[in-house]
């Protein structure tokens, strides 16, 4: 599962979880990101 939060201007966060068969989870990550906005007129 992905899950993508807005964290403030142009900076966002993915979780991802992966879950086996038996529904448990087995490993999960965060990456950080920068954003790139179009620039306005």
């Amino acid at each position: 599962r992905h899950t993508t939060h807005q964290v403030t201007r142009g900076v966002a966060e993915t979780d991802t979880e992966i879950w086996d068969v038996n529904g448990d989870l087995v490993a999960m990550a965060r990456q950080t990101y920068k954003v790139r906005m179009p620039k306005g007129d």
